[in-house]
């Protein structure tokens, strides 16, 4: 009977686990991915660490982004203020423990200044990817 108990529960726990998974992981470029945990508006841009979990870097909701060899270019809407869209700038680091990610960011920006360092980094053609 406790064996019983014991293969019962133990499968129970195993089902409820293999539901955690994320709503969204999409990987960018290297250890950089879009992820939502419960929600498609917790959608935020997140930075895998060496333990494997990861962390947000450019907060909720991330709406779109576009990429070259240096930078993740980010779109994020206002949680709060639906209308109201912010920029990240974003490079992109190599393997270095020296550095932390969230580090280096620009960010957030609102158009005009997002415009002004894209000229200042001389990025032009830049084309946005929506998120769904």
């Amino acid at each position: 009977m406790k064996k019983t108990i014991s293969l019962i529960l133990t499968f129970f726990l195993s089902q409820c686990f293999l539901c955690c998974g994320f709503v969204r992981d999409e990987q960018i470029v290297g250890k950089y991915h879009i992820f939502a945990v419960d929600t498609e508006n917790e959608s935020c841009l997140g930075y895998q660490l060496e333990d494997g979990n990861s962390i947000c870097i450019v907060p909720p909701k991330v709406v779109a982004y576009c990429k070259n060899g240096q930078y993740i270019l980010v779109k994020q809407m206002d949680v709060e203020n639906k209308k109201k869209l912010n920029y990240y700038i974003v490079p992109i680091l190599s393997n270095n423990q020296t550095v932390f990610p969230d580090d280096s960011i620009v960010g957030p920006l609102n158009r005009n200044q997002f415009d002004k360092e894209i000229l200042k980094m001389r990025l032009g053609n830049l084309e946005f990817k929506k998120i769904n």
